[in-house]
């Protein structure tokens, strides 16, 4: 499509030219009007409408000098960017980037969705509906639950096997969608009922199949660290915090021989260094898709646009500031060191894109930190395990604790009793049915003998090591239970 024989990406000459025509036809309609009146063209227009006319054009070529220099500066930080994460920011960037994780193989992935959606969200005990898929088992097994845990995979033992096949190694990439939506599910879906199953393994004692489970485990979350998105970063957080969990639930069953536990340190020591990778991954996603977002407002290509906005930039400058304004600022939170070093708008600033857009993203870059705090925290929890080994007991204090990310101080070591937040198997509140009792896996805090080394997390409260967002606590722990 043309205008005037013009390609799309030089409409703007059109605008332009429509703006100098403006400014002439103005003129001649006044050297119409003395003509007309038989006046001369100074005293034909009153000197009122003289001022008038010249603040106009004052102001617009202020504003239009303005708006250009601000989207001169918008192309050098946008240079800057680009150089800080060494791709384009654009989707052709992004498809760039994202290729040099391998070869995709979408057959793979619909075979894993296939298979994770017919394995039920649900079990029974008895004739008691649990719904677990979405928090795993509870931290304490009951006899009841363990039982109707063991005859669902019984039950779902050929999709259940088929689905551990594919996490016996690190998955393959897919094609890039940007929606995200074809393997984020599966993999957490996977990751949760693997650690169940971890759960169960330790219960019956077999290390062996445990190790396994927690391999598989850890296949899925370096699969999900490759993944771009933020989405998927969030997805990925919420795997390795499994993981940990898994290392947890491991260290409690006292099965492990030297050599598996420096190959989890080991792990632990990769996934610190990996976090702040991932975290510089996601500010590049979130950069690209922001500047998508614009780019397409400007040139009429976003959903619902009948307009090019930015075709028109000569004849509104002051929009054109504004939103050149904008797209300077979200920029320059680009280059900040993670999402949480992200400056807030000026309160009373115009900036509606960079509010609605960080807003968003900037509370994730906590999330971040918080898995740092427990992967630093189980860290030091792996030197009490080797101390106890060697000594035959947990210390009763611990040297050279882990600076916590949230306060630049040490962390907090305890060996006795503590308060313990665990998910339990609790009546339903509520059922939807009349005839079916409902058990739900929930939050609870109990007193129990344990080693600790916890954040205190985001809210600057030492919550004793709970993390409960029920109870609004926050700290990030790593706990071995000792009962």
């Amino acid at each position: 499509m043309t205008l005037f024989g013009l390609s799309p990406e030089r409409w703007w000459l059109s605008y332009l030219a429509a703006v100098l025509c403006m400014a002439l036809g103005g003129f001649f309609t006044v050297v119409a009007v003395a003509r007309g009146t038989g006046a001369s063209l100074r005293h034909a227009v009153s000197k009122t409408t003289l001022a008038l006319w010249g603040v106009f054009w004052i102001t617009y070529i202020v504003l239009l000098g303005l708006a250009l220099a601000q989207s001169h500066e918008v192309s050098q930080i946008h240079s800057m960017v680009q150089k800080r994460f060494g791709h384009p920011l654009s989707i052709e960037g992004l498809r760039e980037y994202y290729q040099k994780e391998g070869a995709p193989d979408d057959g793979f992935w619909k075979h894993l969705q296939g298979i994770m959606g017919q394995l039920p969200s649900e079990l029974f005990i008895g004739d008691s509906l649990v719904r677990w898929s979405s928090r795993g088992v509870p931290d304490r097994l009951t006899p009841d639950f363990l039982t109707a845990f063991e005859d669902y995979c019984a039950d779902n033992s050929a999709p259940l096997q088929e689905a551990e096949k594919c996490f016996d190694a690190i998955p393959p990439m897919h094609e890039l969608d940007l929606s995200g939506s074809l393997q984020f599910g599966p993999c957490r879906q996977f990751a949760t009922l693997e650690m169940g199953r971890l759960c169960v393994f330790l219960h019956r004692q077999d290390k062996d199949e445990a190790l396994c489970a927690y391999q598989r485990i850890a296949h899925c979350a370096s699969h999900l660290q490759r993944e771009p998105f933020l989405i998927g970063s969030l997805v990925w957080l919420n795997v390795e915090n499994l993981r940990l969990n898994a290392v947890e639930r491991l260290l409690e069953s006292r099965l492990l021989t030297e050599e598996e536990l420096r190959r989890i340190a080991s792990d632990l020591t990769t996934l610190e260094k990996r976090i702040s990778e991932n975290h510089c991954q996601a500010m590049f996603t979130e950069a690209v898709f922001g500047q998508e977002a614009l780019r397409d407002l400007e040139t009429g290509k976003a959903p619902g646009s009948v307009l090019a906005f930015g075709d028109l930039r000569f004849f509104f400058p002051q929009f054109w500031l504004l939103a050149a304004s904008d797209k300077a600022f979200i920029l320059l939170q680009c280059l900040a060191k993670d999402f949480t070093q992200m400056e807030d708008p000026p309160p009373q600033s115009a900036y509606i894109l960079s509010k609605s857009l960080l807003l968003v993203i900037k509370p994730s870059g906590n999330k971040f930190r918080e898995l740092t705090a427990r992967v630093l925290a189980m860290q030091a929890l792996l030197r009490a395990e080797e101390y106890r080994r060697e000594h035959g007991d947990f210390p009763e204090m611990l040297s050279d604790l882990p600076t916590d990310p949230f306060t630049g101080k040490p962390m907090q070591y305890r060996y006795g009793i503590a308060e313990i937040s665990e998910y339990v198997l609790q009546d339903s509140a509520s059922s939807p049915w009349e005839d079916i009792k409902m058990y739900e896996i929930g939050q609870e805090v109990r007193q129990a003998k344990a080693v600790q080394i916890w954040s205190i997390g985001l809210n600057g409260v030492d919550d004793g090591g709970v993390a409960n967002s029920l109870l609004d606590k926050d700290d990030a722990c790593a706990t071995v239970r000792l009962e």
